[in-house]
Parts: C-alpha cells; sequence; structure tokens
C-alpha cells in the first residue's frame, strides 16, 4: 500500500521574492520572514527581484546589460547575500550563512574555503580566503589544529594520534586516514564553520577523545549549552566547540544521536578537552557503521546560530529528540511518522541589508533540490508554512528548546 505522503530528503531550498522598490513601500524584511517562515537553516538561499525607479541605477551597476545576463554589483556585497543586474531588474541572493569577508581594506570579497598550501610554520594547508583561517598540518601527529581570527586563535590537538596519519586533501577537506584505531578524521573548512569528523569505521573504535587545547587572545568557557566557548577580553565569542552530534549510516532518525559531551577541564601540561560519547548507543545492535561524530568549530555567536541550527522535527516516538545539526532534512510521512523541517531566511539583523529603503514584496515561491525519496513516482504533497516562535538547536516536535512548548506540537 502506497504511503499518503512520501518522505523527502532535502540539503537545498531556495525562496524566490519578488520586489518592486518605490516610496512609502511597507518594510520588506518583516513581511519576507512572514512569506518564507522564521527560524534559523545552512542550506537554503533566498532570491529577490526588485525593479529600480525610472532614472535610478544603483552605485556600482552598469547600464545596458543584455536582458538575462546577470551581472555581479559588488557594491551591493553584505556577509550573506550578493546582488546582480538583469536587464533592468536586480536579484539578490539573500544565504543564512555568510557568502562574502571583508578583506583588509573593508571592501566585501566571496569566501574561497579550497585549502591551499600554508606558509605559517609548521603548518601545511590553509583555507583560502574567509574572515578566520584554519591552519592544518601535514600530518594529525605533527601538530595542532589551529583556528584564528584576526590575532586571536584556538589550537587543538587529537592525543594519541598515529604520527603518520597524513592529510589527504579534496578541496576544502583535509582527511587524516587511520588516525586512531579504527578513525578517521577529517577537517572540511566552511563559510562559518570548521567541521571536524570523527568517523568511526565499527564498535570497537574508541569513544572516548581527549584534546590537548591552547588559546591567545581568547578564554575558555562551558557554554552552558553543551558547547565550549571561546571569548576575547570584552566577554565576546570569537569562536566555539558546538555541542557534537553523532550520526550513523542508516539514514535514519534512530540513527542521530546527541548522547555525546565535551568537557572543558586540565592536566598536568594545560588545558583539555574530552569529547565522550555514549558507548551503549554506538554499541547498539541496531547501529549502522560506519557513525561519525561531528564536534563543529563555529566561527562567532551569530555564525553558530546561522550555520547550525537546520533541524527537522519528528513525532510520535521522536518527538522529545532534537534532530538539529545535521546535514540532510526530512519532510513528509514514512508510514510511522511525520517530518517537518525548520529552515530561515535572515535579510535583516546580523549581517546587514543589500536593499534601498523601501521596496514591496509582490510574490514568493520556494524551490527544493530534492536528494531522496522514499516513492520516487509518487508526487509530494508539501507546504510552506510560518513558524511563529523561535527555536535554538535543541528543538524537537514539542519543544522550541528542549523545554519549551510550541504552540501546537510540531512547530508552531
Amino acid at each position: 500500500m502506497r504511503r499518503p505522503a512520501p518522505l523527502l530528503a532535502c540539503c537545498r531550498l531556495l525562496l524566490l521574492l519578488g520586489v518592486v522598490l518605490g516610496a512609502g513601500g511597507p518594510a520588506a524584511p518583516a513581511l519576507a520572514r512572514s512569506l518564507a517562515g522564521i527560524g534559523s537553516g545552512n542550506g537554503p538561499s533566498a532570491t529577490v527581484n526588485t525593479s529600480q525607479p525610472a532614472g535610478v541605477t544603483p552605485s556600482g551597476a552598469s547600464v545596458g546589460i543584455p536582458q538575462g545576463t546577470p551581472q555581479e554589483v559588488p557594491g551591493r556585497r553584505t556577509a550573506n547575500s550578493q546582488t546582480y543586474r538583469v536587464g533592468t531588474h536586480y536579484e539578490t541572493r539573500i544565504y543564512p550563512g555568510s557568502v562574502n569577508y571583508q578583506d583588509a581594506h573593508g571592501a566585501w570579497q566571496p569566501i574561497d574555503d579550497t585549502l591551499v598550501a600554508d606558509s605559517t610554520a609548521g603548518y601545511a594547508y590553509t583555507n583560502k580566503a574567509n574572515r578566520y583561517q584554519v591552519h592544518l598540518p601535514k600530518t594529525l601527529g605533527g601538530g595542532p589544529v589551529r583556528v584564528s581570527v584576526g590575532g586571536a586563535f584556538v589550537q587543538f590537538a587529537l592525543v594519541s594520534v598515529a604520527a603518520t596519519a597524513s592529510a589527504a586533501v579534496t578541496a576544502a577537506t583535509a582527511t587524516y586516514a587511520s588516525a586512531l584505531p579504527g578513525v578517521n578524521v577529517s577537517y572540511s573548512a566552511g563559510n562559518d564553520r570548521l567541521r571536524e569528523n570523527l568517523v568511526l569505521q565499527s564498535a570497537t573504535a574508541p569513544h572516548t577523545f581527549v584534546y590537548t587545547l591552547q588559546t591567545q587572545g581568547l578564554t575558555a568557557k562551558a557554554d552552558g549549552h553543551g558547547g565550549i566557548a571561546f571569548l576575547n577580553s570584552a566577554g565576546k565569542v570569537q569562536l566555539g566547540f558546538a555541542p557534537p552530534v553523532m550520526q550513523d549510516s542508516s539514514k535514519q532518525p534512530s540513527g542521530v544521536s546527541h548522547a555525546a559531551s565535551l568537557t572543558l577541564g586540565t592536566n598536568a601540561t594545560g588545558q583539555i578537552v574530552t569529547l565522550a560519547a555514549d558507548p551503549a548507543w554506538l554499541a547498539d545492535p541496531a547501529r549502522v557503521y560506519p557513525v561519525t561524530i561531528d564536534p563543529t568549530v563555529y566561527i562567532n555567536a551569530i555564525s553558530f546560530v546561522g550555520a547550525t541550527a537546520d533541524c527537522y522535527l519528528v513525532n510520535g516516538s521522536y518527538a522529545n529528540s532534537s534532530q538539529c545539526g545535521g546535514d540532510t532534512m526530512y519532510a513528509g510521512y514514512d508510514g510511522a511518522h511525520l517530518y517537518r523541517t525548520l529552515l530561515d531566511f535572515n535579510i535583516e539583523g546580523g549581517y546587514g541589508t543589500p536593499f534601498p529603503n523601501n521596496f514591496t514584496v509582490l510574490e514568493a515561491s520556494v524551490n527544493l533540490l530534492l536528494t531522496a525519496q522514499d516513492y520516487p513516482n509518487s508526487a509530494p504533497a508539501m507546504a510552506l508554512q510560518q513558524v511563529t516562535q523561535p527555536w535554538t538547536t535543541r528543538a524537537t516536535w514539542n519543544t522550541t528548546d528542549g523545554s519549551t512548548a510550541w504552540t501546537t506540537p510540531g512547530g508552531t
């Protein structure tokens, strides 16, 4: 018997907004958020189409561009948007996280996460262009991983890693195979985060990992939510270790767990961080290996919210389990559980806005990139609805943050 609504898996979502500029128009960010939904996400992008009043050409734009040929307007860049001239109209693409960074002269430049040769002594690879720098050693036993912002940095090193675990680099990812017995370790530079993956090959792999920790210009502090924040002298978060997430290879809700902890401590040589994963969950016969443990390093507090708060909600037996922070979002029905995804398009606050003061949102449409479907031959029926309450990375079907109830279970 065919299920009434096929389960969909998606990793990207595109919001299209048609906009006309004019004096006295309503404040578009509020309307756009109403149309798109409120929350936080990592994969989506929003595209806003605008037309200028007669005789007005924005700074940085050129005239006479053929209809349908996009040309970027660098002067309209913000941290999380890009604007293009398309004929007589303008198209702004808005992302939940950063796509540009400010160079030494204050100009916005596109982020390039590609790992390239590092000129820093003791390191082999660094990310090419971003507001933060990651420095990776050639061998994982040859030195710590360093993440720096300005003149401040955090560096950490796994204890007891194999001295011969050399980096294999592809694009933005460096992989150290067999860094520990039965464990591959990789680091992937992202626009707002450095993702560390501990990939356990079997249930016999270690479940506790100890890191030595050193900082310069920053103070480490438990953040009260299962992570570790690194604060500057003004008390502002510059970097942080997000609460770890475990995910097996089943691609099912039962294969995701937050039963892993980060503990800040000290030993004879200085500060350490201990990552402890639940051995019972890892040893469960239902586990499908490899299992990935993801202790992400996030860049400043705004980026943590925007880059790691993608969530999907599941009812029934998973109604009180958080499914935030993974790479895949689910929506639909699998015959036993309902799935809903929470996403946000941030076009105001935190990142700045690429828009003039007044414009009117005329319409919105959403396009999803479908990566998997339970029943490929059935037509999915999806709905986009406003979320009226903010949430955190502890959101569940029943709660917005692990304790505060939704107005109605399921994210409404």
